[in-house]
């Protein structure tokens, strides 16, 4: 595997010629100095700071701000982009190897509504290209970012001739053809012993898969309870279902990677139902605080197989 560092994670490349590998990470860097918030100069950080009125935008910030927020209506407002100012009050205000063991503790005040969870964060005007943030507002693309730059890498590689590979966005996979004309398979790690798997999948089509986990990017506070990323925008506190880790399978990265984190706020139970009745299509691996293995969804339109690793 061909690895690299970018926002705010490890890449990897598998299945690609030298050339390949190196154009994949030259193009993530660049999306990097685009979609940062952790980046001065990046095109994000000066959108953020530009909060309050219209400011125009890049057609390729313009896109994914778009994406970004018709999930945000499809999910009923748990995959939030919003959340920034959340997370730096948690103290997640630089790259998250950078981040203090300790940051303060937070809540926001019961009678006042943050600005991320007002019923328009964000308006588009497509005419004039512009992006009009509503004041105190953050976006956080994070994730996201990462889903859609896989997908971006698998679209070019494709449309250059690469009929398979590999890239991996710290966890955000996508994989089309095959590995040497075997089934690529996927290991899930074990968010309790970071040495070990939970399950190993084989794949037989082309597709997404993104994990979101509650334990791999925690911090403690102040006042000696944790903290981690993903954010549950009914109280702007972290989630505290009953799992900590959730893999989904879809068409595409991104996708994976919304219902990933908005799973994992939902919990088992709730999320279970809100899959069947609303995402059918797509497949998922929970991992409970109990440590229980649960396989779900729609596993068989994208694995030939899948099975839990027992140690």
């Amino acid at each position: 595997m061909y690895t690299f560092r970018a926002m705010n994670t490890t890449f990897g490349t598998v299945g690609l010629d030298l050339a390949s590998h190196e154009k994949t990470e030259q193009l993530i860097y660049t999306l990097e100095k685009k979609l940062s918030r952790f980046q001065s100069t990046s095109e994000l950080t000066a959108l953020n700071q530009a909060a309050g009125q219209p400011h125009r935008v890049s057609p390729l910030l313009y896109g994914l701000l778009s994406l970004a927020h018709t999930y945000h209506w499809e999910t009923d407002g748990l995959f939030n982009p919003y959340l920034g100012d959340v997370l730096c009050a948690l103290g997640y205000d630089k790259s998250f190897e950078t981040l203090s063991t300790y940051s303060q503790s937070f809540s926001f005040p019961q009678s006042q509504q943050p600005a991320c969870l007002h019923k328009s964060p964000l308006v588009l005007d497509a005419s004039e290209q512009t992006a009009f943030l509503r004041a105190g507002v953050q976006v956080d693309l994070g994730g996201i970012a990462k889903g859609w730059s896989a997908d971006e890498v698998q679209r070019r590689l494709l449309a250059s001739g690469i009929s398979s590979g590999l890239i991996d966005a710290g966890g955000d996979i996508a994989v089309w053809g095959t590995n040497e004309g075997e089934p690529w398979g996927i290991s899930i790690a074990n968010p309790f012993h970071v040495d070990e798997d939970v399950a190993v999948l084989w794949f037989h089509r082309d597709a997404g898969i993104a994990t979101s986990s509650s334990i791999k990017r925690s911090w403690q506070l102040t006042d000696g309870t944790r903290a981690h990323h993903i954010i549950d925008p009914r109280r702007c506190m972290p989630a505290t279902s009953d799992l900590v880790q959730v893999t989904v399978l879809a068409p595409d990265t991104v996708t994976a990677d919304v219902y990933a984190k908005t799973l994992l706020i939902r919990g088992s139970k709730e999320g279970e139902r809100w899959m069947r009745e609303n995402k059918p299509e797509l497949g998922y691996i929970f991992v409970t605080q109990s440590e229980t293995i649960i396989f779900g969804g729609n596993l068989a339109d994208y694995c030939t197989e899948w099975e839990e690793v027992k140690e």
